[in-house]
């Protein structure tokens, strides 16, 4: 059995293992990180805190889940919740001693989050306090995408009469490539500590504005926040689902979705530290964002549905992975796969057909079908043609123009596509497709 070390080290900070959770009420105050801490996390991130006061609310009741809506909306949450409820001074105060004292004796980072405005000098001063009184690192939390909602843009309209400026919060304010630069730099400038970004998935050009903030000195991105709002609708009752205005914490999907924008940002800054973020409900989904790259992975979501005990079935899982691998260290196998990921060598066919025979056909394996009819209603054009009393299936090879429907939706993966000529096989549901 190999010995496996589950700790990364990014910059100055050693996380005791890459799983850590994301910025939310699972690590909120002293009770919540405790919980975190007996749960295996490598490291804590704190709940955001803000310096406006109407930021510091929630509704209530103030989460739920969407179970009764049907079973593909299982685990997919809402909630009413905005940011830290408790003022910074109060915090450092009542919580943040207590939490600094059992993340050193768990021996791990903690990192405070700030949610990002444009007054920098009340953020600042978030910051300094959280580094001053324990803080390991900072995470300027940019991504909140609720700023995006009607309600909230108007109660910041209101606010910025008041203050007698123009004020960007949140993901709104991470597309203010200045006032993110000054943000950033000005951190770096007078904190110390590593300086981390937090981004939502609607960030583009995603590109550009990360090399932005790394060139202000963000030592690392958390890529990414929640998609921003949404509805559910009981379509049963026909009545809305909990709440009658739109609600932010969907997770569901942004996995897919967060892995392909991490992939851009790595291919073009491969030594950046990210944290990726979205969706993540299994230790499968732990070992993709770190096999593209991802030093760490952050879990929120699914710890309000299943609880903290989460943490530390994803570690457990982990180490269990890699043991079957033979990995020793989780740096062996962090960006494996990053390498492949680009644009098609070769390139794409004309559609409609204008030579035929394409160059695969498929091949079914009749030991392994049982004539279930999958292949043949999915197929565009009646390509194939199942024959339940001689229990054979006709194809249409030369009219097939390789699509590969048939094959991804076979139940019994008794289908595969070959090369016409070699026979070598160009995809069977598994691994990469040969051509690509």
């Amino acid at each position: 059995m190999v010995d496996v070390d589950l700790s990364v080290k990014v910059g100055p900070l050693t996380f005791k293992n890459p799983i850590l959770n994301g910025a939310s009420g699972v690590a909120a105050d002293v009770k919540t990180v405790k919980k975190c801490i007996r749960n295996n996390v490598g490291g804590v991130i704190l709940k955001s805190l803000t310096h406006v006061e109407f930021l510091r609310t929630r509704y209530v009741p103030t989460y739920f889940f969407m179970d009764p809506l049907g079973p593909e909306y299982r685990g997919l949450m809402g909630h009413g919740e905005s940011f830290s409820m408790y003022d910074v001074d109060e915090f450092v105060k009542t919580q943040l001693p207590e939490i600094v004292k059992e993340c050193r004796k768990a021996e791990i980072p903690l990192i405070g989050s700030v949610l990002a405005t444009n007054e920098i000098e009340e953020i600042l001063y978030i910051a300094k306090k959280l580094c001053e009184n324990g803080c390991d690192a900072i995470e300027i939390d940019a991504g909140c995408s609720l700023f995006y909602t009607e309600r909230l843009q108007r109660i910041v309209e209101e606010y910025s009469k008041k203050k007698g400026k123009d004020v960007k919060m949140g993901a709104v304010v991470s597309k203010d490539e200045k006032a993110m630069s000054e943000i950033i730099s000005t951190f770096k400038k007078e904190l110390k500590v590593p300086v981390y970004v937090k981004i939502d998935p609607y960030l583009e050009p995603l590109e550009n504005f990360t090399e932005s903030y790394v060139r202000a000195g963000a030592d690392g991105i958390t890529a990414f926040d929640s998609f921003g709002t949404g509805i559910a609708i009981d379509w049963r009752n026909e009545t809305p689902f909990f709440a009658t205005w739109t609600t932010g914490g969907y997770t569901a999907g942004l996995f897919f979705v967060s892995m392909g924008k991490i992939v851009r940002i790595l291919k073009k800054f491969p030594e950046l530290y990210v944290s990726g973020c979205g969706g993540v409900r299994n230790v499968g989904h732990v070992v993709q964002y770190l096999l593209i790259g991802c030093k760490t992975v952050q879990v929120a979501t699914a710890i309000f549905y299943y609880g903290h005990k989460l943490f530390n079935e994803l570690v457990e899982g982990l180490k269990k992975w890699m043991e079957e691998r033979g990995y020793s260290s989780v740096k062996e196998f962090t960006g494996k796969l990053l390498k492949y990921y680009r644009l098609p060598r070769t390139p794409p066919i004309n559609y409609p057909p204008t030579k035929k025979p394409y160059p695969y056909e498929i091949v079914i394996d009749m030991s392994k079908c049982t004539l279930c009819g999958r292949c043949q209603d999915v197929c565009f054009y009646d390509l194939i043609q199942i024959n339940r009393e001689a229990k054979t299936i006709d194809v249409n090879k030369d009219e097939c123009w390789n699509c590969g429907l048939c094959v991804g939706v076979c139940p019994q993966n008794a289908i595969k596509m070959v090369d016409r000529i070699t026979k070598e096989v160009i995809w069977e549901n598994k691994g990469l497709v040969k051509t690509f």
